[in-house]
């Protein structure tokens, strides 16, 4: 089995950048050690600006990518203890 590095915190690309506007290619191979590592690094850079979701065009790959953070909500319905 491999094993991912360290993840690298990725630049995040700004409004206008033409990577945002070109057709990202798709994913054919997610299991592909170059993919895991690069989500491994788009989790890592989500976390990183505390985000709720990131697209691989949005650190400067133009794939069909992207990860969703999912977070649980306490039930505000319950009391407090």
């Amino acid at each position: 089995m491999n094993k991912i590095a360290q993840p690298t915190f990725l630049q995040v690309a700004q409004l206008g950048q033409p990577v945002l506007r070109k057709k990202a290619k798709e994913v054919k191979e997610i299991q592909h050690a170059d993919i895991q590592e690069l989500v491994h690094d788009l989790i890592a850079t989500l976390m990183d600006v505390n985000g709720v979701g990131i697209a691989a065009p949005q650190v400067y790959r133009s794939l069909r990518l992207f990860i969703v953070a999912l977070i649980r909500i306490p039930d505000i319905r319950k009391p407090l203890t």
